[in-house]
């Protein structure tokens, strides 16, 4: 795992698309073109993450994902108080950390080649159609919502395969996309529980004002740290 990747996760906890830290044999990659967000286009997607559990510190936040195939900017607010919690702004040789707790802005330099650290939708969409073929997840339910058909997804506990031995997952696709509206990971019998709900997902164009989206926000009289080249 990258300092680049173990730094954001600190920093971030729970980011709803954080690229996997390592792939399975046979699985999709997130760095496939196929998976990446097309030339001239952005990649708006908006969840709101729900932690529970007895060995958890219990939160609810949204989280808002702009993406490119070379730039990102995430925020997560706390929605209790609306208060932004972090932003992470990645960009070809930079990733820009804040943390609103400790008020410190982490700068980490990384090659220039590195992309945005976030999974696309498509990927997502892509990972577990493959999850389905090849038995890591099964089909346990479907249900109709708005016109449209969803599948319910359920982790198969033998080839489930995390650090944690005792994890489950659950997920409820588009049944013909398998575009992604809710995963819900489950550690040591509700110990951990948290469920990402997508509210937005779309694809626009690369637009002034919506690349200006992608631009990190100051953050007068915050605490930087510099790390990397």
């Amino acid at each position: 795992m990258s300092l680049r990747f173990t730094t954001i996760t600190a920093a971030a906890l729970a980011v709803a698309a954080l690229v996997p830290a390592a792939a399975s044999a046979g699985l999709p990659e997130p760095t496939d073109a196929a998976y990446r967000v097309p030339v001239g286009k952005v990649e708006h997607r908006v969840w709101t993450v729900t932690v529970s559990g007895s060995k958890s510190v219990p939160k609810k936040e949204r989280q808002e994902l702009w993406l490119t195939a070379t730039r990102a900017r995430l925020v997560a607010t706390t929605i209790a108080t609306g208060k932004v919690r972090t932003e992470v702004v990645d960009r070809p040789g930079e990733s820009r950390i804040y943390d609103a707790k400790t008020n410190r802005l982490t700068i980490l330099r990384h090659k220039v080649s590195d992309p945005p650290p976030y999974a696309s939708a498509t990927f997502e969409a892509a990972l577990h159609r493959a999850y389905v073929q090849q038995g890591i997840m099964r089909v346990s339910g479907e249900q109709v919502v708005s016109g449209r058909r969803e599948l319910v997804l359920e982790s198969v506990p033998e080839k489930w395969i995390t650090s944690d031995p005792g994890s489950r997952g659950t997920a409820l696709v588009d049944a013909q996309t398998y575009r992604v509206l809710q995963t819900q990971s489950i550690l040591g019998d509700g110990r951990f529980n948290q469920i990402v709900d997508t509210t937005v997902d779309e694809l626009v164009s690369a637009k002034a004002q919506v690349t200006a989206k992608l631009a990190a926000h100051r953050h007068a009289g915050a605490k930087v740290s510099r790390i990397g080249r």
